[in-house]
């Protein structure tokens, strides 16, 4: 991915700014599964051979983790995403799932926008397009 935005180091980690989400109110309100356009330019990629955590709403469009939250759970850990299925409160229709990639995932943005939902732990998901 070739990056138009300035690169911070923090110790060996690179970061850089990828978007900056406007929530509305102060302070914010984070609704759970309610999907936000977010504007940027972004691949997610999922190797072969592992797992990846989706969202799956009643109309059949699927979101796919792209990262998970230790805000509401500070017990959460990569170990337990596959038992989310039994803690998360989705909407009626809403499905959590586990699913094993036999082939590789890139996860992009439609145009520059990518549209997110987050659960009620603030684990966030983009629309696979």
């Amino acid at each position: 991915m070739q990056l138009t935005a300035p690169v911070t180091k923090f110790g060996e980690i690179e970061m850089f700014l990828g978007a900056t989400v406007d929530l509305g109110t102060t302070p914010p309100v984070q609704t759970p599964y309610l999907g936000r356009s977010v504007q940027r330019d972004t691949v997610f990629h999922f190797d072969a051979g592992t797992d990846v955590y989706e969202l799956t709403a009643d109309d059949g469009r699927v979101y796919v983790m792209q990262s998970y939250s230790q805000e509401i759970d500070p017990t959460l850990s990569l170990d337990r995403l596959a038992g989310l299925g039994s803690v998360l409160k989705v909407p009626a229709g809403w499905t959590f799932s586990v699913r094993h990639l036999d082939a590789p995932l890139d996860v992009r943005d439609v145009d520059g926008i990518a549209v997110v939902v987050q659960d009620e732990l603030r684990n966030t998901y983009q629309l696979e397009a």
